[in-house]
């Protein structure tokens, strides 16, 4: 190789480590800042309180899902059996995914219904 080629090499090598240092240099700088911005965020109340809101409850999920499931089996078995004629299995299907669906919104949207234990009955007799 030449004097004049491997001084050009060296120089070569110099600046590509430059840039790579820059680059790094560079990409450290908007990595902080981005980690400052989203840590500022994060102390939002707004944003602080969206975070409870939506935690999902994992066991909840599951509870759900098999209360579901177990609800579209017997009104499958409901709908097959219980006319004279059986239904195809078709329909009760259909027909299970609308009363589960219905079920699903009622039990989200309004989970608890019923008299609390402090309620009072009064019971008056028509003597």
């Amino acid at each position: 190789m030449t004097n004049k080629f491997k001084k050009l090499l060296k120089r070569s090598k110099q600046d590509v480590e430059e840039v790579a240092n820059d680059i790094s240099d560079s990409t450290y700088d908007i990595l902080k800042k981005s980690k400052e911005s989203l840590n500022s965020m994060i102390d939002m109340p707004a944003i602080a309180g969206a975070k409870q809101i939506y935690s999902i409850d994992l066991e909840d999920v599951v509870k759900r899902f098999i209360k579901y499931l177990l609800l579209g089996f017997v009104l499958v078995l409901a709908s097959r059996f219980s006319g004279a004629k059986p239904l195809p299995w078709k329909t009760c299907v259909t027909i299970a995914m609308v009363g589960v669906t219905c079920y699903a919104i009622i039990d989200t949207y309004s989970p608890t219904v019923g008299i609390s234990d402090s309620a009072e009955v009064v019971i008056r007799n028509k003597d």
